[in-house]
């Protein structure tokens, strides 16, 4: 046997493999080049601890990508942070942060009940943050979706490090 026999496949396969590498790369640069939309946050909260601390937080809340911004303090600078995961369900929402501005870094979990909006902000365990929890209420400043009724609604979304984010809705 000749390799000339083989060369009129070997020719389409090369010129096959060549158009499938072009496809690839056009589809890997695409992805590289894909940029998550900016939030447009539409619910803004101010929630004020009670108790010894006269702490305010404010929350900004984009539920259509279920992304939330915290800007507040804990008695020290004041810090803004992007969520990593938020949850919304019929009688609360749940967000979760990690402040990598610090060493170690923290991490806190801010639970505020739709209907009264009372308003929670727990420590990650064995933290040395002085309290475990501060509890407070709510105000809305604008937008209603939080308090709005939405039975059968769970959204939710978890950024991971170096990944695209993952949005489940039900």
């Amino acid at each position: 046997m000749t390799l000339e026999r083989f060369e009129p496949i070997y020719r389409r396969l090369a010129s096959g493999a060549w158009g499938f590498l072009g496809l690839c790369l056009v589809g890997c640069t695409e992805a590289k080049n894909h940029k998550p939309q900016p939030p447009r946050y539409t619910e803004h909260l101010v929630c004020s601890v009670e108790g010894g601390e006269r702490l305010q937080h404010m929350y900004r809340l984009d539920l259509s990508t279920a992304r939330a911004e915290f800007v507040g303090g804990f008695g020290g600078r004041i810090i803004s942070l992007d969520s990593n995961r938020l949850l919304i369900t019929p009688s609360e929402v749940l967000i979760n942060f990690v402040n990598e501005s610090v060493q170690p870094s923290s991490r806190f979990e801010v639970r505020i009940e739709r209907g009264q909006l009372s308003y929670e902000l727990v420590f990650e365990e064995g933290q040395k943050t002085g309290q475990p929890a501060l509890t407070g209420r709510c105000s809305v400043l604008d937008g209603e979706q939080v308090r709005a009724s939405t039975q059968g609604l769970l959204l939710s979304l978890s950024w991971r490090e170096h990944s695209e984010p993952t949005v489940g809705q039900s």
